[in-house]
């Protein structure tokens, strides 16, 4: 599944360039196949893990050339006391906020594809 969707963001006219897939695949599948895993990484193919993608499921994509993620310039750090019974001991707590954009320029070139 996965070379096939590397092979479809290429046929668009794109170069995958990236999976995007959940922790739970990359550990049952890729894993225990390092000859796989070389082999993209061979190919300068990047994989992320990640919790935030449903398992059974990777997105593959041009991330390089038609994804970017703009910085909002409105990001902040700040110190301030949390919600009461938040933390075990009482005392200040870092809050920040990073407001950031993404731009996809050609969503032809991303993929998401069916790990079966």
């Amino acid at each position: 599944s996965l070379l096939s969707a590397c092979d479809h963001v290429e046929l668009m006219g794109g170069s995958a360039d990236g999976i995007v897939m959940s922790t739970t695949d990359y550990y049952r599948y890729l894993f225990p196949r390092q000859d796989v895993l070389s082999g993209l990484a061979n190919q300068r193919i990047r994989i992320v893990r990640t919790r935030m993608i449903a398992a059974g499921t990777a997105l593959i994509g041009d991330f390089f050339a038609d994804a970017t993620i703009y910085d909002s310039e409105r990001s902040s750090i700040a110190f301030t006391r949390p919600p009461e019974g938040v933390f075990a001991r009482d005392g200040l707590a870092m809050c920040d906020e990073i407001r950031t954009a993404l731009a996809v320029h050609l969503p032809t070139h991303f993929f998401v594809a069916a790990l079966v």
